[in-house]
């Protein structure tokens, strides 16, 4: 909180908080939510000398005592759980991802072609190239990849609930791990997420 400054003279009472302007604290609530952060202010409040003196409220109710009006960045976090229904859906993870980048207009025109690098190890979302990265744990199937790729194309998951399944892989690029690193590791291909033999063409 503190690389944000307090609003001056705020309203009483403190206004709703709402996507359009404050997208960003609403994204650090549910985080503060998840982790119990909320349960931790509480106790401090009640057994700590100062506690009285916390800026931030355990009920998380008065976010809207800081500017958030500079904040130029969307976050999209990936929260363990489970999602019932799309806008709940579109909060975290990839969906979360489709709709930071719809809600910004950002998708192809007619005759575009988004260009993803995907590197096995932050998305650095630019006009018309993605740069990605992940853990090296997973197994990316093609499915999961052509998701990946529809939501980096600023698409919905409204939009995507009759997508059929993708016939091959999308264009993504992947430039890390490349097959001579893998072919030079000591377990090789059998154990890279990405080295399926129908994957084997997007990697460097």
């Amino acid at each position: 909180m503190q690389d944000f400054l307090p609003v001056p003279n705020p309203p009483t009472p403190l206004p709703e908080l709402s996507h359009a302007q404050h997208d960003f604290a609403l994204q650090f609530r549910g985080l503060f939510v998840h982790l119990k952060v909320h349960k931790a202010l509480r106790f401090l409040r009640d057994n700590h000398p100062g506690g009285g003196q916390m800026k931030l409220s355990p009920a998380l109710d008065n976010l809207a005592h800081w500017d958030w009006s500079r904040v130029r960045v969307q976050l999209v976090m990936s929260i363990p759980g489970k999602y019932e229904g799309i806008d709940k859906m579109d909060e975290v993870g990839l969906c979360r991802l489709g709709s930071a980048l719809a809600s910004k207009g950002w998708r192809p025109k007619a005759g575009e072609v988004v260009k993803v690098e995907f590197q096995v190890r932050l998305v650095d979302l630019r006009a018309e190239s993605s740069s990605c990265q992940s853990s090296s744990l997973g197994s990316y199937t093609i499915d999961w990849m052509d998701l990946f790729y529809q939501y980096c194309c600023g698409k919905t998951t409204r939009s995507l609930l009759r997508r059929t399944k993708p016939a091959g892989f999308p264009p993504i690029k992947v430039v890390f791990p490349s097959l001579a690193t893998v072919d030079k590791s000591e377990l090789g291909r059998e154990v890279c997420g990405m080295c399926g033999t129908d994957r084997l063409a997007a990697c460097d």
